[in-house]
């Protein structure tokens, strides 16, 4: 991308001549995010003064500032790309990420379900083939989690009943396109917000202002040091009750926004497909956040929950 751009750059590490990277550089790259545009600052600090060891802050200490330059990768797939990274979903052996890998969860204790393939005979007969999903803590103690499992099969008809449901129930009698075309009134909701915000505004620049003159009147002797106290207490309580009132009307803004982007996000996954046969990883990503497994006192009965994405 450097010498493209026309900036001076040499990889001196490069014996071959063969512009290939490794995993960590690629790993660094997609990690990065000042190929976002953003500037990250604050993640190395001292742990006082006195004691000058160097240690990793966490992120909720970073200051971040974004769209400092021109990224090189768009925002909404660097976020994506980080997501799929932090999953940390490993291959099998054939190369390919297992389509529920990073998805599965235990309903008792909460952690990851790995994968588990039997494979038996019976008397020179090899047997079919059965893959199911277990917990991890309970493969290393019992007494830590009592251990949740599914077999494969049984949970791939539980996924792609709901799935399709949600798709047949979002196109139902044209209910996408009445949708997409419906006058969306939070559009209304957000405009009196947006006046009442505007109207905060004024409410407390006039506070400020009132204040100022206040003090400037007191310095002056206008008015006595008990009338001073009093009026300042007044004008201060009525700037932070309309600031707490300025506070909830931004909450309410962004749940709505919120809840907007969440349906725009449904509705895009839900565009691509008229009805699923067969699962694979792109449509359980698109469609799922994760599942959580939870045995019952049935062998054959599973408590499954699905996390949408949406």
């Amino acid at each position: 991308y450097k010498e493209l751009k026309g900036y001076k750059y040499k990889n001196t590490r490069n014996k071959t001549g063969l512009k290939l990277w490794e995993m960590t550089t690629v790993h660094f790259i997609l990690m990065n995010q000042a190929y976002a545009g953003d500037i990250v600052q604050n993640k190395i600090g001292t742990i006082s003064y006195k004691n000058q060891r160097k240690i990793h802050k966490p992120k909720s200490k970073w200051i971040i500032v974004q769209d400092v330059h021109e990224p090189i990768i768009d925002r909404k797939t660097f976020v994506r790309v980080s997501d799929l990274a932090s999953e940390r979903k490993r291959p099998r052996k054939t190369g390919k990420i297992d389509k529920y890998s990073g998805k599965l969860r235990c309903g008792v204790c909460g952690e990851s379900l790995y994968r588990n393939v039997c494979k038996s005979s019976y008397k020179g007969q090899e047997r079919p083939t059965i893959i199911q999903y277990r917990c991890k803590i309970n493969k290393s103690s019992r007494k830590l989690c009592p251990g949740s499992c599914i077999i494969e099969r049984v949970l791939d008809e539980f996924v792609l009943h709901r799935i399709n449901e949600i798709i047949q129930k979002n196109f139902e009698e044209g209910a996408v396109i009445s949708r997409i075309h419906e006058k969306d009134n939070n559009l209304d909701v957000i405009g009196d917000l947006e006046s009442k915000k505007d109207k905060c505004k004024r409410q407390i620049d006039a506070c400020e202002k009132a204040l100022t003159n206040l003090y400037i009147d007191k310095v002056k002797e206008v008015i006595q040091e008990d009338m001073f106290i009093m009026l300042s207490k007044r004008l201060s309580e009525e700037k932070e009750e309309v600031e707490l009132q300025l506070f909830e009307i931004d909450n309410t803004i962004e749940k709505i926004k919120s809840n907007q982007k969440r349906k725009r996000d449904k509705q895009d996954v839900i565009s691509k497909y008229n009805k699923i046969e067969h699962l694979d990883r792109e449509s359980i990503d698109n469609f799922i956040d994760y599942i959580t497994v939870r045995n019952t006192d049935s062998i054959n009965q599973k408590e499954l929950e699905i996390h949408w994405n949406f």
